[in-house]
């Protein structure tokens, strides 16, 4: 059974500080993920995100299973939360890898870092957010990379801002972490906002593994109660 956890970041001068808990510390954070949802957890993750709503934290959840937006404590947090991440099924059947795909950018050393501010940007009041991840090796790794990660993705098009993260080892070149973004930009809108970052992994190999955060900027806006 997973069990509801919480990974909060808040900054600390230059550097980022991450941690696993319920303790109460939390509430000075600047982004709060809230990872393993459930119909069993659903009400404990209300409580966290509408306390994250009234301090003003950037928050997102991660379900493990797919949870009918009719639920009632569903729409509550959809309420609360800035962001709901999904894959196409709509579970993460691992939602901690899920969350480094987010976390990584931002306590994992790489070529080009991303600041707390630019991954906020992405998740803040947008609603549905799909997540999808590929991985490749070969001449055309990144490019390919990318394809797959695609493949995960419906409605890629309608996103309005997307996340990419990039991870390799410590042999790539520039150039080819842009085909990946290349990549993501031919199949999403003109107008899309595209945010992305470069994490060195060195148990990844030769290989290059993307993972790609599409925001459809859905979010109701209601007064909360």
């Amino acid at each position: 059974m997973y069990k509801l956890t919480l990974q909060h970041f808040k900054s600390d001068g230059d550097s980022i500080v991450r941690k696993f808990s319920l303790s109460d510390d939390w509430e000075d954070s600047e982004l709060l993920l809230i990872v393993g949802i459930t119909e069993l957890t659903l009400s404990e993750a209300v409580k966290f995100a509408r306390q994250a709503r009234e301090k003003g934290i950037v928050t997102a959840g991660i379900p493990v299973q797919s949870i009918a937006d009719g639920n009632k404590d569903m729409r509550k947090f959809r309420e609360y939360a800035d962001a709901v991440i999904l894959t196409s099924t709509g579970t993460n059947a691992n939602p901690e890898e899920t969350a480094e795909g987010i976390s990584d950018l931002l306590t994992k050393a790489g070529f080009v870092n991303l600041d707390i501010e630019d991954v906020q940007d992405i998740f803040r009041d947008t609603g549905t957010v799909y997540f999808g991840t590929g991985i490749a090796g070969g001449d055309k790794r990144s490019a390919d990379a990318a394809g797959k990660a695609l493949e995960t993705l419906p409605d890629i098009c309608k996103a309005n801002r997307i996340l990419i993260n990039i991870t390799t080892g410590t042999e790539i070149m520039l150039g080819e972490m842009s085909e990946a973004v290349k990549v993501i930009e031919k199949k999403a809108d003109p107008d899309v906002e595209i945010i992305w970052g470069h994490v060195i992994d060195e148990e990844i190999g030769y290989d290059v593994k993307v993972t790609v955060f599409a925001a459809l900027n859905d979010k109701e806006r209601k007064p909360y109660d």
